[in-house]
């Protein structure tokens, strides 16, 4: 009878410790995003971002999230660092790395519960902030003061404290390139033109720095990211987005020929992801982005068929079996795309127009 109480005691605190089925052994953080074991990608840039470890593996792949999230490929560099943190359990920079593939350029002065998930990730590193060096310390001290504001408060914190990192390390190239894209909309575009200069006179093929001279032109005075729009796809061509960014610079100015080729391009380049990777149009925003795009281009260019299409193949993408909802407004594009062909009768049709 104490033998059999005993075993159901022992059974009950072990069924107590372990995470319910689904749930991350590491905290609730970890529940969501990419959870498998991440690949080795190729053609993504070079951006390499040193930090406190011995290991060189672990540094391999903390480059590569590191590359990927200087093209926004925000789901592929979460599994990088999570595989960082599987190698270095107790690593600030690997919590560090997976804060910012929520807490960014996107987010930043903003507030929401999709939020929370990498603000735990951020707190975690900032408990072990005293275990790395001091420009990574820094680094880690600056999300951690931005993220606790809101609106533009947060935006200038940024900017400061990012500041104040690249005088205290003149030489340390991310840096510059974390505040290029931060500085967008916070000062002049011909200040953070002279900041990228600095970074491209040193790396003349570095990603983020082309990729944040594009957005700091873009829609301003576009035609001075010319030079990037060739440079960045050729920087990082195993990126979609790299060769999709173009494509906002020469729609600006009328260069329709060339922008339907840079987001047909990027299209493909996500394509063959999800093909290889077996991964669905939900799961990938940047898919249904670049299509869209392409459907606008192809309307500038005449041709409604090509045009319509591409958003009835978003439309028909499969919705993601836990929400049911659309990830991306194609339906706008829909209206746009037959208003502007003056295709009344499909605009009329109960069965073609939910």
């Amino acid at each position: 009878m104490i033998a059999a109480a005993l075993l159901l005691l022992t059974g009950a605190i072990c069924a107590q410790e372990e995470p319910e089925f689904g749930h991350s052994h590491l905290g609730s953080a970890f529940d969501s995003g990419m959870r498998t074991r991440p690949w080795k990608f190729e053609r993504i840039g070079n951006a390499p971002f040193p930090i406190t470890t011995n290991n060189a593996e672990m540094q391999e792949w903390y480059d590569q999230g590191n590359e990927l999230l200087h093209s926004f490929w925000f789901e592929e560099a979460e599994r990088s660092f999570r595989w960082c943190l599987k190698l270095e359990p107790d690593s600030a920079m690997a919590y560090f790395g997976l804060a910012r593939c929520g807490l960014n350029w996107f987010t930043i002065g903003g507030r929401g519960p999709e939020l929370d998930r990498f603000k735990e990730f951020l707190a975690e590193a900032v408990k072990r902030k005293d275990t790395v060096s001091e420009r990574e310390r820094l680094y880690i001290e600056a999300w951690e003061a931005a993220w606790a504001l809101n609106g533009f408060t947060a935006q200038r914190e940024i900017v400061k404290r990012l500041n104040d990192l690249v005088l205290r390390y003149p030489d340390d190239l991310e840096a510059k390139a974390q505040l290029a894209f931060y500085n967008i909309n916070q000062v002049e575009a011909s200040e953070n033109e002279r900041l990228i200069a600095e970074i491209l006179a040193i790396s003349p093929m570095h990603p983020g720095a082309h990729h944040a001279r594009i957005h700091t032109w873009d829609g301003r005075d576009s035609e001075q990211a010319i030079n990037s729009c060739e440079l960045y796809g050729q920087a990082a061509p195993g990126v979609g987005h790299a060769l999709h960014m173009p494509g906002h610079i020469y729609s600006k100015i009328g260069m329709w020929h060339e922008a339907a080729i840079a987001m047909d391009s990027a299209t493909r380049v996500e394509l063959q992801h999800m093909n290889e990777r077996l991964a669905l149009p939900f799961e990938n925003w940047n898919y249904p982005h670049n299509r869209d795009y392409l459907s606008y281009i192809q309307e500038q260019l005449g041709r409604p068929e090509e045009s319509i299409q591409g958003i009835l193949d978003i439309l028909n993408s499969p919705l993601d079996p836990e929400t049911k909802a659309e990830q991306y407004p194609a339906q706008t594009s829909l209206v746009r795309a037959l208003v502007k062909f003056e295709r009344w009768d499909q605009i009329l049709d109960p069965e073609f127009m939910p």
